[in-house]
């Protein structure tokens, strides 16, 4: 247990500085942000000291932080012409409430991922870095484990600037066998839904390990929570709608899960004297494409308004580049693409266009149910007052949050004969990338709500992003300030900032973004890496 307090004035160095109170471990100041951190045990065993703490704690409430709450939101797989904001007479899907913050934010249209694909993409998510130097070219079990206390990363940073942090769904950041538990990387609550089952350690009987599978078998005891997904083909393109009652769904369970997360900072004390940073991160639509009946069936419904697959050529033109990837032989489900250990994979091919619809009403109704439970989060933010926030004069969380939205990747869904991700198509590496300021940045922001930018983004610069929304300098913070220690990514919230047109012309910016990619490590289609200029 943790209590944020302040034992003076701040210190007005980025850095962490220590204090000579006895009963604090460390104090760390940030912006002018005063925070302490306690052990509630030391508390406990001497009497005197918890009047000390709590004339700590009414400083530290009198102290004005007015560094926003930090709401990060993934979908994963998810293209951006697949929300109906973006993607118009190519979607179908129904997605309000993550285009009310493209609406009432700004977007970048050239946004991508330097690997398309769910670890690396975490790993330059959660480290800033591009996939030469966070070193994932590939698919991996692990995301920089065994650089945990080297290199800079985000939930890390913003817990130690002072800020309440938490993860909400998808971390993908792997799991210590020895001890059973997920590595957190400086996320202090985690509650966890990784999409694979594993094995518990301590007890033969259960499959589980994070928090939504324990969740899952309590409810459902011999329920599959994975029931919809094919056999052995664990990114197949193939699905049905979820089997059991929507209420135990995982994009239903994570929705849950950020809103517990909300109500345990904003009604404890501790906790609510500081802005919280949350990873509100979906697993859907990733497949198992299976959102409820009542998605499916609503999709299905004008599945006839889905555009055909795009191609480069013709599929029966041999000499098409796309009629690559149309082979039976080398995409049948029977076929094996990557080896003994890769197992049953579908990830190319052509199909009727009744199994296309199909398919695509799934993802678009999975997409679709992943915007309707983020909603509910944001109807929290929108109607729920706050110590916190009344303290500094806000009667809304939402008008003293700043809400980012992104993908890791996208899903080629059909497209030039291919399904799933891991290929360097426009489908697969583009991603949404939608900011959302507070009403409380409002006099900082000189750009229009609705904007979009033209500028060259990559995954990595989310790190450096929210960092600079949290007031800290990471070049000269942490205990390893050295080059090799900094993220490559470049903070976004210059282009916001900038008082004109010209101004923000003038921020000095890439005019593309390189990418390098282990193709054989998921996709069984070739043994050297791809390597690829974003423009």
């Amino acid at each position: 247990v943790r209590v944020r307090a302040c034992t003076g004035a701040a210190a007005s160095s980025s850095k962490p500085s220590r204090t000579a109170t006895s009963l604090a471990l460390r104090t760390v100041t940030y912006g002018g942000a005063c925070v302490g951190i306690f052990r509630m045990s030391r508390i406990r065993s001497r009497p005197s000291a918890l009047i000390v703490a709590v004339a700590m704690i009414t400083a530290c409430m009198g102290q004005d932080d007015s560094r926003p709450n930090l709401l990060l939101v993934v979908s994963d797989q998810t293209r951006p012409d697949a929300l109906s904001g973006v993607g118009g007479s190519r979607t179908i899907a129904e997605t309000p409430n993550l285009d009310r913050i493209a609406q009432e934010g700004v977007t970048f249209p050239y946004a991508f991922t330097a690997t398309p694909i769910c670890t690396p993409a975490r790993a330059a998510l959660i480290t800033g870095r591009s996939p030469w130097r966070h070193g994932m070219r590939g698919y991996g079990d692990y995301v920089a484990p065994g650089f945990y206390s080297v290199w800079k990363e985000l939930p890390e940073t913003l817990d130690k600037a002072g800020y309440y942090t938490g993860i909400a769904g998808k971390n993908h950041f792997g799991l210590n066998e020895t001890s059973g538990t997920f590595f957190s990387h400086g996320y202090t609550s985690m509650r966890l839904y990784e999409g694979l089952l594993e094995n518990d350690p301590y007890d033969e009987t259960f499959v589980l390990v994070d928090t939504y599978d324990m969740f899952f078998n309590n409810s459902c005891p011999g329920c599959n929570p994975l029931a919809t997904q094919p056999e052995d083909i664990w990114n197949g393109w193939t699905s049905e709608p979820y089997v059991y009652d929507e209420a135990l769904h995982p994009t239903k369970w994570t929705a849950d899960s950020a809103i517990e997360f909300l109500n345990e900072w904003s009604l404890d004390y501790n906790t609510s004297a500081a802005p919280f940073f949350l990873k509100l991160s979906f697993h859907r639509p990733h497949s198992p494409y299976d959102p409820p009946e009542r998605w499916f069936d609503r999709m299905l419904a004008k599945s006839d308004q889905i555009p055909e697959p795009a191609n480069a050529t013709a599929l029966d033109e041999a000499s098409g580049w796309d009629s690559v990837y149309i082979s039976s032989e080398k995409c049948a489900p029977s076929h094996t693409t990557c080896g003994d250990g890769c197992g049953t994979q579908v990830y190319c091919g052509s199909v009727n266009t009744s199994e296309y619809r199909n398919t695509r009403s799934l993802y678009y109704g999975s997409l679709s149910f992943v915007d309707e439970q983020f909603g509910r989060v944001v109807d929290w933010l929108e109607h729920t007052a706050t110590r916190w926030g009344v303290h500094r004069g806000y009667g809304r969380a939402l008008d003293q949050t700043f809400i980012l939205y992104l993908s890791d990747h996208g899903d080629a869904l059909g497209d030039h004969a291919l399904w799933r991700k891991g290929y360097p198509t426009q489908q697969v590496v583009s991603v949404p990338m939608y900011l959302r300021w507070p009403s409380s940045m409002d006099e900082q922001v000189t750009l229009a709500r609705g904007s979009s930018l033209s500028h060259v983004v990559e995954i990595r610069d989310v790190f450096p992003t929210l960092a600079d929304l949290a007031e800290v300098d990471i070049t000269a913070w942490g205990p390893n300030t050295t080059e090799e220690a900094n993220p490559d990514g470049a903070s976004m919230l210059p282009l916001l900032l900038a008082e004109s047109v010209e101004a923000r012309e003038a921020v000095e910016w890439r005019e593309y973004v390189g990418m390098e990619m282990a193709m054989c490590s998921l996709n069984g289609i070739g043994t050297e890496p791809s390597t690829t200029n974003y423009h």
